[in-house]
This record gives structure tokens, sequence and C-alpha cells, in this order.
């Protein structure tokens, strides 16, 4: 049964803002107002939709069949861990870290994403490698009913430190599969994306789920992408979840534009628990906090079915 935390519920209303940028300039998608009492009445599920970029080829619900027992290999066990609360983190201050040992795990699986939509905007994200050739990122990276729909051409380079930086190459998307929650509904809780790509890495993030997500509240988490006001830099800041429930995670984690679908990875076991997704303002021109998608049992078993 999903629990609602009060700090949370206290929040009357907030605005939600996209985590992407423009090349060679910051923009905020309009703000989406939301009230949190509706949050956890949201729908429950959502039939996966998936974009041939090539061919313009839409099919649904072909990574949903199957079995959700077959993830259980990717739930992860606290008693392997012991917990280690951490709730001095403050949003306000810039506590992000530039990463320059970009090659080496877990840095070497974030990949900055160039984004080309429907109507020539051009933009950029981030994304975690979570096989060879299969890429998590955030619903809003690669469908954007304000800017056409599918985008055009999504270029991944993972571990980029420069903008001419391709340590380990670089690829495209041949296919983009996103669900019917983000692209009809706009809803922030299904904002993620698969990517099939065109060639693989020899790298990936190990990944997983907590089963009891209350227990997650409190732990430390680090939040890893390209920021759009460090363009082409890989930018990394580690603090605490303050709310989670089945579908996201609030955390104090610091991001900035164009971190959009980087991860979020669980300090003690080292796996990717989230996706980066979008910020909120929890006191209006004040106090923010920032959401996550949470990988959960339905979206592992999703990711599955996309690989060989």
């Amino acid at each position: 049964m999903k629990r609602k935390i009060k700090t949370i519920k206290r929040m009357v209303s907030f605005g939600l803002i996209l985590v992407m940028t423009l090349t060679g300039m910051n923009v905020y998608a309009a703000e989406l107002g939301v009230n949190t009492d509706d949050i956890i009445d949201e729908q429950e599920s959502a039939t996966s939709i998936t974009y041939n970029v090539e061919t313009g080829e839409i099919t649904y619900g072909a990574d949903q069949m199957g079995d959700l027992s077959d993830t259980s290999s990717y739930a992860i066990q606290y008693d392997e861990y012991g917990t280690n609360p951490l709730y001095d983190g403050i949003i306000g201050i810039d506590n992000r870290v530039q990463i320059t040992n970009t090659t080496e795990s877990p840095y070497c699986n974030i990949c900055y994403l160039e984004i080309l939509f429907p109507d020539l905007f051009h933009t950029s994200g981030s994304g975690v490698l979570v096989y060879s050739d299969v890429l998590l990122t955030a619903g809003h990276c690669v469908y954007s009913s304000e800017h056409g729909g599918w985008a055009l051409n999504v270029t991944v380079t993972p571990a980029k430190s420069g903008k001419d930086s391709k340590p380990l190459g670089s690829t495209y998307a041949m296919n983009l599969t996103c669900n019917e929650g983000w692209t009809v509904n706009n809803d922030h809780r299904w904002d993620w994306a698969i990517l099939d790509l065109k060639k693989g890495f020899n790298t990936s993030q190990p990944f997983g789920y907590y089963d009891n997500y209350y227990d997650q509240l409190g732990t430390s988490v680090t939040a890893i992408g390209y920021p759009g006001d460090h363009q082409y830099y890989m930018y990394a800041d580690t603090n605490s979840i303050t709310y989670a429930d089945e579908k996201f995670f609030v955390a104090l984690c610091d991001v900035h534009e164009g971190e959009s679908g980087g991860a979020l990875i669980d300090v003690r076991s080292g796996y990717l628990i989230g996706v980066i997704s979008s910020g909120a303002e929890v006191t209006p021109g004040e106090e923010y906090a920032n959401y996550f998608v949470r990988l959960n049992p339905d979206l592992c078993s999703r990711i599955k079915a996309h690989f060989d």
C-alpha cells in the first residue's frame, strides 16, 4: 500500500520545471501546476510506445510482455549494505562537483545527449547505459508535444568531458520507447524513456530497486549528469532522499537543466535506482526539491525486454 508522507502533503502546490537546456542557453519548459494530494492517485499503468527513428514506425507494448517475477534479480537487499541516513543537504547552495575521471565507473556509463526535435529545436540531455546498447533517460528528452513530438535524432556520447571529447566513441538511437503516461498525460511519474542504440559500448551501469521504498527516506544518493551551465562536462552531487513512493523520489541533490535523464545512484550499493526528471518549487522563490523517476519492478521489466 502506498504511503503519503506528511511533509510532502503540506506542499499545497508547486510548479514542475523540466530540466532541459537549449544549445547555447538555458530554457525552462512551461510550469505545470500540480496538487500533491493527487500525486498518489494518478494513473497506475501506461502502455509503452516505441518510435523507430529511421522508419517512423510506431508500435505499442513491445516491452511489456515480461513476467514481473523475472525482475527479482534486480531487487537490492538492505541487509547487504546497511543504512547511512543523511539529512543535512540544503538546496540553494550549489554543491555540485565536476567529474574529471569520466572513463571510470560509474561515470563511464553516463552519457551526453544531443537532441533534435521536428521543429528543429536543438537541446541536450543526459542518459545512463543500462546495457551495452540500451540507454535509460527522461521521457521529455525524446518526446515533446511542444516541439513536434518524437525526437528526429538523439546522439549519445558516454563519458564525455569537453566539447570535442568522445573517449568511448559515439552513436545514435534507433528506437525510442516512452509511454502514454508521458506522451499523452505529461505525468512526471512516467517521465522515462528507453533507447535502443545503433552500436554498443563495453560498459553498463548495474541497476535495481528496493522493495520497501519507504525505507529509503534519508538515504544517501548521487545525481550525475551534464548540466547546461557547464555544457559538455559531467557534474555530480550527493545528498538524501526526502520522499519516496512507487514511481518517484524527491531528493536534495543539486541538478541543473541538461541533467534530465541522468543517473540517481544509491551510494550504499552503487546501483542505479532513479532517473533525473524535473525540479519543483516547494516554497515560491525560495526552496526547491528535485524529482527522480524511480526504478521499480515494472520499469526494470521494461528495460530488461530491450536486452539482446
